[in-house]
């Protein structure tokens, strides 16, 4: 049995969200918070199917046969810090390493706009930090209930999604401290940011 999110999923959050946009026509503001919404939920679904996203079940008997011989390539956890990162650097899988340092920048933009003059630096921080050791812990709990590894639980997997995050976060927090004394700019950032 496989246990997956398929693209009806997102066709269906598509055309709810274009159902409900028209309804909101009249009010920009709200149609704005309204698709920052929407496209939060859209990155949710995407995140999940990209880290947790197809889990795999087996017959104990079919089980028993595919690790016949390769046991000991069946990982569950990678824990040696950097061990992945080497790995990547070396097998010349960048994309990998890249698409692990990115995975984790629009939650940083979301939490800046859903939190922005609520929540000191530091507390987006734990939050993103604490979203990135979930994905692992939940990677390591399906790999477990399964028995068979779908995806690896890396601790180098926390290391860049969490400085990719941050770094993003940064660069966000600077962005809008730099434009914070532009009326126009400060105007067009306040309708998409709750206050």
């Amino acid at each position: 049995m496989i246990i997956d999110i398929t693209k009806e999923l997102f066709v269906l959050i598509f055309i709810l969200g274009l159902l409900l946009s028209c309804f909101l026509k009249k009010r920009l503001q709200l149609q704005t918070r309204f698709w920052v919404i929407l496209s939060f939920l859209v990155y949710v679904i995407c995140l999940a199917k990209i880290t947790l996203f197809p889990v795999y079940f087996f017959r104990d008997e079919d089980l028993r046969q595919m690790k016949e011989g390769v046991d000991s390539y069946f990982a569950f956890y990678q824990l040696i810090p950097l061990a992945s990162i080497r790995n990547y650097l070396h097998e010349g899988a960048l994309l990998q390493l890249i698409g692990n340092f990115l995975l984790l920048s629009p939650l940083s933009a979301y939490i800046e706009i859903f939190t922005r003059r609520k929540w000191k630096t530091g507390k987006k921080i734990a939050l993103l930090a604490f979203v990135s050791v979930m994905i692992e812990a939940l990677q390591f709990l399906f790999n477990v209930v399964s028995g068979f590894p779908a995806r690896t639980a890396d601790i180098d997997d926390f290391f860049l999604n969490t400085s990719g995050a941050v770094l993003t976060l940064v660069i966000l927090v600077l962005f809008r401290k730099m434009l914070r004394n532009h009326e126009h700019f400060k105007e067009t950032l306040d309708s998409l940011f709750y206050d």
